[in-house]
């Protein structure tokens, strides 16, 4: 891991960052590589402008091979300034989504890259551990459950969570679709939702 700090923020690489990195540099179009790593730039600073805006403060941005991480330096901000800050990321792929396909017209790269910022908010808000749409039912959860039912409920989320990657990856195995860098994918969720 390579780790060092600029403007008082500590920002890791992972080597699995590098991996990851390396293996899509193996496709033959890097250009849409590129324009998804713009549309999780995007996502990212959502989150740190919203960040910035409830008052939170940066403290880590982790690259690793599953994405980029951002790590506040307070962990526990009020309930609304949390759930406010884990929508900013999708917030902003939204947002160029429609601002992408307004300007797509004859365009087909830009209409891709409208396509690919809808995707990356969509993934993001799903109910995974690992994603955005995870951590804010767990708040959900936490403020407004007891902690029994919290624990119940997040059980009963995380099952079906794992029933559901569970079924996505059969699809993709029996239907032949997909690639090895998809199939990785869902297996890494797989395995983040279990021993999460």
């Amino acid at each position: 891991m390579i780790e060092f700090k600029a403007f008082g923020i500590k920002i890791s690489f992972d080597f699995s960052f590098f991996a990851t990195l390396a293996l899509l540099m193996l496709l033959k179009d890097t250009k849409y590589i590129i324009l998804g790593f713009y549309a999780c730039m995007l996502h990212e600073i959502g989150h740190l402008i919203l960040m910035n805006l409830a008052g939170g403060k940066l403290e880590k941005i982790s690259f690793y091979g599953a994405g980029i991480k951002i790590v506040p330096a307070h962990k526990i901000m009020p309930f609304f300034k949390d759930i406010l800050i884990l929508l900013g990321g999708p917030l902003a792929n939204f947002i160029a989504f429609s601002v992408a396909f307004l300007l797509s017209f004859k365009n087909n790269d830009i209409l891709i890259f409208a396509f690919m910022n809808l995707t990356v908010g969509i993934f993001n808000l799903l109910p995974f551990k690992a994603f955005d749409g995870g951590r804010i039912l767990d708040l959900i959860f936490g403020n407004f459950l007891s902690i029994q039912n919290a624990s119940k409920a997040a059980m009963i989320l995380k099952i079906l969570c794992v029933f559901l990657i569970g079924i996505f990856f059969c699809f993709f195995i029996i239907n032949k679709s997909g690639n090895i860098t998809l199939y990785l994918t869902v297996l890494y969720f797989l395995v983040c939702e279990i021993f999460a």
